[in-house]
C-alpha cells in the first residue's frame, strides 16, 4: 500500500477494534514488492489477560496441514522441502521422518 492508504487502513483497524473492545499494535512495517507492508496484533482486552486461540486444520495427507501450521507460527515461508514443517515438530521420530505425528 502506499504511505497515505496503509496510514488510513491502520486506522480504520483501530477504529473497528475499538468497537470491539480489542486494541491494534503495529508489530512491523516493511517494503513490499508494490508499495509497503504491515504486520498487526490484534487483541481483545480483558482486564490484562489474553485469551487463547485455537484453530482446526483438516485435510489429506500431504496436503500441507503441518507446513501451513509452520508458516503461521513463524512467519517463515516454507523453501519446498519442509522447512516451515520443521517449526511444528515435537519429537524425534518426527525429525526423522518428516511426518508431523502431534502438533
Amino acid at each position: 500500500l502506499s504511505d497515505e492508504d496503509l496510514t488510513r487502513s491502520i486506522s480504520t483497524l483501530k477504529e473497528m477494534a475499538n468497537n470491539l473492545k480489542a486494541e491494534v499494535s503495529v508489530v512491523l512495517n516493511r517494503k513490499g514488492e508494490f508499495g509497503k507492508i504491515a504486520e498487526v496484533l490484534i487483541r481483545e482486552v480483558r482486564n490484562d489477560k489474553y485469551s487463547d486461540v485455537r484453530y482446526a486444520v483438516c485435510g489429506n495427507v500431504d496436503s500441507g496441514k503441518s507446513t501451513l501450521i509452520g508458516v503461521l507460527i513463524s512467519g517463515d515461508l516454507d523453501n519446498g522441502r519442509g522447512r516451515a514443517r520443521g517449526h511444528v515438530f515435537n519429537h524425534p521420530h518426527e525429525l526423522e521422518t518428516g511426518r508431523t505425528s502431534s502438533i
